[in-house]
């Protein structure tokens, strides 16, 4: 290669690094001229590269005097961003063939100066074509989310703004505010705000010719929650629902953490709170409220509620824990503490200002308390609750007709859907509203009937507020997501649209939109999702010998309805002309079968390779081979016979 500047095997040939310690490295390999760069590269296909297969590296990741931990408001912001862009620039025009994997390497290592924490960078092109993302490489890298990617607070386009803050800046750069993802708060739903600082940088590097590959890369960066806003953004007010002047507390788990306030205090402060706030849209705002890191939750201290039967009702730090059983020393030292013995024979919690837990379950305070009209629960602070804490329990799953793993069309979904509403109904009619909370965990169990890869349940009010959701639920339980939650393509609220068809009839009906795969890291809300959902009405005796009456919304999901769904996942740029090398004569699914297929599924991905003669054909090309992750759900290629870029 080094001599003719061409592989001296063009066809490449198969290779087994098993013999020699090296378990799972098998596959064929074929040397290419990559487009563009002209640089020789390597087509791997067949090799399931992981971890183990990788060698340790050390990068000089440089000395920027501003680091992703010192980033802490704008000015500090921009410095970062701008050494970070010299940086890039100083490897990118270096002559090294590996710059730019140097570069990825370096910004993304969670030890190194460019990222910590929610701070992390990103580079794209003025396309919206994103070469690098600090924080989401599977859902952004190689791929071009212009014209999808929205604020689910406003529902506008994110990448426009930054490309046009960019380019119009230059060098300079400037900052733009959109509501996004934090990689670090897997409760935050897409709605903290974010401030980015984004400025472009002229790239100029060396090909192997002689010649130079020119461009103006979009280089930026951002802070969440600026100004320390980010409980009242990440929680905006319900309409028509007042400010509660209790949901800012007079002592903070912050003061408790550094030691400057007692646990007893807060846990008080939380109670008057939690008494003062009625059930409806208040109730949704102060689950959310509670549940931002800041003033209600900070380091182990955060807010627990328990039932009077010791399981878990609501945890602010882990909402997936709701519905599980205490052990019984925890339950008991919780229930001494707080006197709920006494709510047998007078009502009322014996000891009304709570005590502290002992050390033996992990400490914390504990205290009874109960909202107008509602059962007595208990909160809990500063107790870390975690699966040790947490008893096993067998409860009757039921047998339904259809299981998760046998949702397959329609038909199959609205049987499921039905049979949970009915076994929900069975056990609320021997639990009582206790079993809203009981069936939980069996919802969500992976090993169960009811939740099986991205076939899951939700239950919902039909207000939107969200008691149950199978598949994120630190993301939707306790919250009402019904004005922000949108279809990533279309920007229809999803919510609303759920809500009116499972209201519109007794057997409800379906909905489509896009959504999150929870199976897919790579789907970037883009799969399209067909839902049925329904309503049915529980109705509970009152003591007085009135009813009550409680509808709730069940609903579940497939992914890629085969009857509807037709999508193209790599589009065509405008202007690019089909390539009839992109649907290769070989596929992925041959290739897995076995035989030469493997061989001939390489060359048919090099003489694709070797066509491309564009960006916006590359760009393509590597959506396409991301092909591979991006259909899985639908079984149309095999992971393993994916192709590899080397």
């Amino acid at each position: 290669m080094a001599a003719t500047g061409t592989f001296p095997n063009p066809e490449g040939g198969s290779f087994d690094a098993g013999p020699v310690g090296f378990r799972g490295a098998s596959g064929y390999a074929v040397g290419y001229i990559a487009p563009l760069t002209r640089a020789p590269s390597i087509l791997l296909v067949g090799f399931d590269i992981q971890e183990s297969h990788l060698a340790p590296e050390i990068i000089d990741p440089g000395m920027p005097a501003i680091t992703a931990r010192d980033v802490t408001d704008r000015a500090t912001l921009k410095q970062f961003v701008d050494e970070a862009a010299d940086f890039a620039k100083k490897i990118g025009e270096s002559g090294d063939i590996s710059a730019a994997s140097k570069i990825r390497v370096a910004f993304r290592d969670p030890n190194g100066p460019w990222r910590h924490g929610p701070t992390y960078l990103f580079i794209m092109q003025r396309t919206g074509y994103t070469l690098f993302h600090g924080a989401f490489p599977d859902r952004f890298e190689l791929q071009i989310p212009t014209n999808t990617l929205r604020d689910e607070r406003t529902g506008d386009l994110i990448l426009p703004q930054i490309i046009q803050t960019a380019t119009a800046a230059g060098e300079s750069g400037d900052y733009v505010e959109y509501y996004f993802d934090n990689p670090d708060d897997p409760t935050d739903d897409f709605n903290t705000l974010k401030v980015s600082y984004v400025r472009e940088y002229a790239v100029r590097i060396p090909l192997p010719d002689g010649t130079f590959y020119e461009d103006r890369l979009i280089i930026g960066a951002g802070i969440y929650g600026e100004g320390g806003g980010a409980v009242a953004q990440g929680c905006p007010l319900p309409a028509g629902v007042a400010a509660n002047p209790l949901a800012t507390p007079s002592i903070t788990a912050e003061q408790v953490e550094a030691g400057s306030a007692t646990l007893s205090d807060f846990a008080l402060v939380a109670k008057r709170y939690m008494e003062s706030v009625q059930r409806g849209p208040e109730l949704a705002h102060n689950a959310c409220v509670v549940r931002q890191d800041g003033p209600w939750k900070s380091g182990d201290t955060y807010l627990v509620t328990i039932n009077t039967e010791g399981r878990v009702f609501f945890h602010s730090d882990k909402a997936a824990l709701g519905g599980r059983p205490l052990k019984r020393p925890v339950w008991a030292a919780i229930a001494t503490a707080t006197g709920a013995a006494a709510l047998r024979t007078t009502g009322n919690f014996s000891n009304p200002n709570g005590g502290a837990l002992p050390a033996q379950i992990g400490g914390g305070y504990a205290v009874g308390f109960r909202r107008a009209g509602g059962d007595p629960l208990i909160l809990v602070a500063g107790l870390d609750i975690q699966e040790a804490h947490l008893d096993t329990e067998t409860i009757d799953p039921g047998d339904p007709t259809v299981r998760a793993d046998e949702v397959v069309d329609r038909a199959t979904l609205k049987t499921f859907v039905n049979e949970a509403t009915n076994y929900v109904l069975t056990t609320f009619r021997s639990e009582g509203r206790a079993a809203f909370n009981q069936v939980k965990s069996v919802l969500r169990d992976p090993n169960g009937p009811w939740r099986s890869g991205p076939v899951y349940l939700f239950i919902m009010e039909p207000t939107g507020y969200t008691i149950f959701h199978g598949a994120f639920p630190d993301r939707f339980e306790f919250r009402r997501p019904t004005d922000t939650l949108r279809d990533q393509i279309t920007n229809r609220l999803i919510l609303p649209q759920i809500i009116q068809t499972a209201r519109s009839s007794e057997e409800g009906g379906f909905v489509q939109y896009y959504f999150d795969n929870p199976d897919d890291p790579n789907d970037d809300f883009n799969t399209l999702k067909v839902t049925y959902a329904r309503q049915h009405v529980f109705r509970v005796q009152r003591p007085d010998g009135t009813t009550f009456e409680y509808p709730l919304i069940f609903g579940a999901g497939i992914y890629g309805d085969p009857s509807t769904v037709a999508e193209d996942v790599c589009p065509r740029p405008a202007g690019l002309a089909d390539n009839p090398l992109a649907t290769p004569g070989v596929t992925a699914a041959q290739a897995a079968a076995g035989g030469d297929s493997l061989r001939d599924f390489a060359l048919a991905a090099k003489e694709y390779f070797d066509s491309i003669r564009t960006p916006g054909e590359l760009h393509r090309q590597e959506r396409g081979a991301l092909e591979v992750r991006l259909h899985l759900p639908r079984q149309r290629f095999s992971r393993r016979q994916g192709v590899l870029q080397w």
